[in-house]
């Protein structure tokens, strides 16, 4: 959720990362854990459970994704400086808004850049089946898709695959489609 409304606020507002002084985002109490806590980024594994790297990434702009996990990232010095910018904490009531809808975890964003604050909350996460104003769409699952399928499929079989999956239940064999993304 932090993440979804980082993005929002980047592309809003078209903060440089330059000048981002500040991200604050506070969230589910899980991020004050000592192991969301780490800064130290020397392997892939060290950025998934890294609360402050995916920020860093989506202030560059790579797509999230394999770009994310790049080795070029990873040892990216403006990407893992930018981490220092990036705050984590619980949102005030978590647990209490939680109880009124466990389906909705609350999660805001505050940005400090150009001398203001530009905030951002949500109660849905993009692609929460509930609302449906957060699912994702088929366009948004086909762009996931071919962007975790870049590094491994050309683009022509990438679509092949999108159109054997968008019509599997039509398939009489499920090898045509293993064809298609492998």
């Amino acid at each position: 959720g932090g993440l979804d409304c980082f993005i929002y606020l980047l592309e809003q507002h078209n903060l440089r990362p330059e000048e981002i002084e500040k991200v604050v985002c506070l969230t589910d109490p899980i991020v004050d854990r000592h192991l969301w806590r780490s800064r130290e980024i020397v392997t892939h594994v060290d950025t998934q459970f890294n609360a402050a790297y995916p920020f860093a990434a989506a202030a560059f702009r790579l797509l999230p994704g394999p770009s994310w996990q790049s080795n070029e990232a990873l040892i990216n010095p403006r990407i893992l400086s930018f981490m220092d910018k990036v705050t984590m904490g619980t949102y005030p009531k978590y647990g209490e808004l939680l109880l009124e809808d466990p389906r909705s975890p609350i999660t805001r964003v505050d940005v400090v850049a150009r001398g203001k604050t530009f905030t951002e909350e949500r109660r849905w996460i993009k692609g929460n089946p509930y609302p449906e104003s957060a699912r994702m769409t088929d366009k948004d699952l086909i762009e996931k898709f071919k962007n975790n399928a870049s590094g491994v499929l050309p683009h022509e079989k990438q679509d092949r695959a999108v159109e054997a999956i968008m019509e599997i239940e039509k398939l009489d064999n499920i090898r045509g489609l293993i064809k298609q993304i492998t």
